[in-house]
């Protein structure tokens, strides 16, 4: 049976260890192309060169490094053949963030961070260099030289845990009349609401395909933009770990 091709890119550079490995994950059952920046090209990801051409060098057997952001490399590598790669990479990378950066412990955390810097205990300094030295071990260390309550869960890791998750298609309202039931009772807890959409890469700064029929923008080439236009909604009911089960016994309480 053929191997599927698969097109990898990034925006941390062709030489990051994370595309490799993908890429060599992928080798048993995919045929794998790496079409990537040949530099760090982060908060670029979305921009496409149009005032310069593009060297692009094969430093490895089907490992390309292009001296362009992601757009471009994914650009040059675009032939009819590798729409299937490129759709693939659209869904990874929305799967992804429904699955990473909108899981429920991340979620979680974020909004205990948030509550601490809410508190005016804690807050990122506005001059430009003093902002450059705060990076993940200042703010780790200020954490735990405080007393807050909200600090204190997130060093000691005890995070708010999920009581309740909306079926596909629900909105919150409904997690919120329980928070506001479980408030009553004295249980504290909050709701948060995640929206993930597909990535618009390829779309908006248009990308063509070169099919049978002739050059294609790749939002006609493909159905995945239209088959997945509406945001995935994802809303959670959090409680405080140590009374879960004081707080599901309420809610099943008629």
């Amino acid at each position: 049976m053929k191997k599927p091709l698969v097109l990898i890119t990034n925006d941390d550079g062709v030489l990051a260890p994370g595309i490799r490995a993908i890429a060599d994950a992928l080798r048993d059952f995919a045929d794998v192309v790496i079409a990537a920046p040949d530099r760090e090209r982060s908060a670029a990801s979305h921009s496409i060169s149009l005032d310069r051409p593009l060297r692009v060098d094969e430093i490895e057997p089907s490992t390309y490094a292009i001296d362009g952001t992601p757009v471009d490399c994914v650009y040059l590598a675009l032939l009819h053949r590798a729409v299937f790669a490129f759709e693939d990479f659209l869904l990874s990378r929305y799967h992804m963030f429904l699955s990473v950066y909108f899981h429920s412990t991340s979620v979680g955390y974020e909004v205990l961070l948030q509550r601490w810097c809410e508190s005016g205990e804690y807050a990122l300094p506005a001059d430009p260099d003093e902002y450059l030295l705060h990076d993940d071990v200042t703010l780790l260390g200020a954490l735990r030289s405080s007393q807050n309550p909200w600090a204190r869960r997130i060093v000691r890791r005890q995070g708010y845990r999920v009581l309740m998750e909306n079926a596909a298609g629900e909105d919150a309202r409904t997690l919120h009349a329980m928070q506001q039931r479980l408030e009553e009772a004295g249980v504290n807890g909050f709701v948060t609401v995640s929206r993930g959409v597909l990535s618009h890469y390829g779309k908006e700064a248009t990308l063509w395909v070169k099919s049978p029929r002739g050059e294609v923008p790749i939002g006609d080439y493909t159905p995945l933009y239209e088959r997945y236009a509406e945001a995935a909604t994802l809303a959670r009911l959090y409680v405080e770990p140590e009374r879960w089960d004081e707080a599901r016994r309420l809610l099943t309480v008629q």
